[in-house]
């Protein structure tokens, strides 16, 4: 009897630890793909031989995918054949014929209609071909080149809390925002802080806005795609920054601002309240303006500003291989 009992409680005793030891296993658990910064990627590249013989046949195939959140609706990209090698170019595009343009072939993604344009984590496949020239005496270098192009866009949300300067002189809330959307060009805010402190071995600093005050804010634009997918010809154009405000939050007039009331004189009609002015040809790049809200009645509200964004992304790539001469075997 005494063994019976003995042994019913070491099995109470290791069926817990067994499942214990389950749930304290450093087993990988499958995740599906991640968004990326990096927007539109070469995934799955081949080349035939980086070291061809002359009049020979050489191939690139690469995959062209789709690694953000919102649908790429157009898509670019650009073949330079190596000197020698123009007239034997073929490029194939998935679902698309390819065009000629100076020095090489051109395959252009453009869809009207969102739904057709090619969704995240799509892909579509590319082909490049060409025959190495003839009559190579001796080892010699050659580069492909191929540029990639896209449109694409971003977002950014702020609150800031204004207090009436009379029931209340600094916020009880804090001021926040909302994370950065994926897409190699980042969009930051930066307001004036209107206090700080120490706590341990950190400086809290704390942002509010005081009725009827000015407020100016900072849009600040960085380019943020890996060194892979980076060039450094990222820019903005003139009315590609479009800002909606809410909390009675507006612009100041007599104040500098790279930003205009949308359709007024110069400034087009674009579906949201406020457009940039100006453009960044060159990242990373400032944009400025100030704002105040005035028409409240509580002691304190939150003021919103959306912005939004668009652009045009590029980048380069080279891909070298070495051409042999012939044996006179071969």
């Amino acid at each position: 009897m005494g063994q019976r009992i003995f042994a019913l409680v070491l099995c109470m005793a290791i069926v817990p630890l067994v499942a214990l030891s389950g749930c304290l296993t450093n087993q990988s658990v499958p995740t599906g793909p991640s968004y990326s910064n990096d927007i539109v990627t070469i995934e799955s590249y081949y080349v035939s031989n980086l070291n061809p013989y002359s009049g020979s046949p050489l191939s690139v195939d690469f995959l062209l995918q789709n690694n953000g959140e919102f649908p790429v609706s157009h898509l670019s990209l650009d073949v330079i054949a190596p000197s020698g090698m123009t007239n034997s170019l073929e490029l194939t595009c998935q679902g698309i014929a390819s065009t000629d343009i100076e020095g090489g072939k051109r395959c252009e993604y453009n869809y009207a209609n969102i739904n057709d344009a090619i969704q995240p984590f799509d892909i579509r496949s590319v082909s490049i071909s060409m025959q190495t020239p003839s009559g190579i005496l001796k080892p010699t270098s050659f580069s492909l080149r191929y540029s990639v192009s896209y449109d694409y866009m971003g977002y950014r949300k702020a609150d800031l809390p204004i207090v009436d300067g009379t029931t209340l002189l600094k916020a009880t809330s804090a001021y926040s925002e909302s994370s950065p959307s994926y897409g190699p060009i980042r969009l930051d805010f930066s307001v004036p802080a209107r206090a700080e402190y120490v706590e341990g071995k950190q400086v809290i600093k704390q942002y509010w806005g005081v009725k009827g005050e000015p407020l100016e804010v900072t849009f600040d634009f960085t380019d943020v795609a890996s060194s892979d997918y980076k060039d450094g010809s990222a820019s903005l154009s003139a009315y590609s920054v479009t800002l909606d405000t809410k909390g009675s939050l507006q612009k100041v007039d007599k104040l500098p601002c790279n930003f205009c009331k949308a359709g007024d004189q110069q400034c087009p009609a674009v579906g949201a309240t406020y457009v940039s002015s100006t453009a960044l040809s060159k990242l990373p790049g400032k944009m400025r303006c100030s704002f105040a809200a005035s028409t409240f009645t509580e002691p304190q509200i939150f003021a919103t500003l959306w912005a939004s964004y668009t652009y045009k992304y590029s980048y380069s790539k080279t891909q070298a291989f070495e051409v042999q001469p012939l044996n006179e075997n071969q």
